[in-house]
């Protein structure tokens, strides 16, 4: 059983006390709220994966070998807040994705252990700027400010087996341009965190974007970017969707 909830700040202050007022308090019942709201989490730190769906690296031309990436935690923003692109992205893509949350302080975990530290999920855009990514890190590309919304509600889970079968949609004005499940990753989400996790310490309430499906725009012909007045729409199972509306600057109209 899981349970929808509009913020999960406590993990990283009181991770366990968090789990024992959601379990005693929470009814299951989700309420979606018509306003502008900040991330349901307050991560210490941001990762991504990419490449963890085989026909997205295919359609990139990229290997089957995940990667991680650090995101900036100021590139994260909430539901119905503006993707603002600033001048420097020429080429902003979008990248709908399921985002997990820790639960528990983990380093060097076996995919066992890392499964039991995630303690929910939640929908998110990792916005990329094409350009950047290939003259850049792939941090500098995707962790501009608000390239990174999140929300608007997590999900926390009992068990790693909750995240069997969830699907990640993208709607770009109404269109779907993106869908995949768990199921079609290369590796299991407890294992890309126990392969993060053996890189860097993950602490209660870090997020992981966990990569994108095929679809996205660059891969498209032709390229299809965001523009200004772009509503983008992401949808985990379960979960009410993600909106945001793109907004660039007057000289980029």
């Amino acid at each position: 059983m899981h349970n929808a909830v509009g913020g999960l700040r406590g993990f990283y202050f009181n991770p366990h006390g968090v789990y024992d007022k959601l379990s005693k308090s929470l009814t299951g019942d989700c309420v979606t709220l018509d306003n502008k709201l900040a991330p349901p989490v307050s991560p210490v730190s941001a990762w991504g994966v990419g490449r963890s769906y085989a026909e997205h690296a295919r359609e990139m031309g990229m290997s089957k070998q995940i990667a991680f990436f650090s995101k900036p935690v100021t590139s994260l923003t909430g539901h119905l807040n503006p993707v603002v692109v600033p001048p420097v992205s020429e080429k902003p893509d979008y990248e709908g994705e399921i985002v997990i949350i820790i639960g528990k302080r983990i380093k060097n975990a076996s995919t066992a252990e890392a499964g039991k530290a995630i303690a929910g999920y939640t929908a998110g855009a990792d916005i990329t700027d094409r350009l950047l990514q290939d003259m850049m890190s792939w941090s500098m590309a995707k962790g501009l400010d608000t390239y990174g919304p999140v929300g608007p509600v997590a999900t926390i889970i009992d068990s790693p087996d909750e995240l069997d079968g969830l699907c990640v949609e993208t709607r770009l004005n109404g269109e779907k341009v993106q869908r995949g499940c768990t199921g079609d990753m290369i590796v299991s989400i407890p294992d890309m965190v126990s392969r993060l996790s053996a890189l860097a310490t993950l602490r209660p309430g870090d997020i992981v974007f966990t990569g994108t499906p095929p679809g996205v725009g660059h891969a498209r012909k032709p390229p299809r970017y965001l523009r200004h007045g772009d509503e983008l729409e992401v949808r985990v199972s379960g979960l009410p969707p993600l909106r945001n509306q793109i907004v660039k600057t007057p000289d980029q109209q």
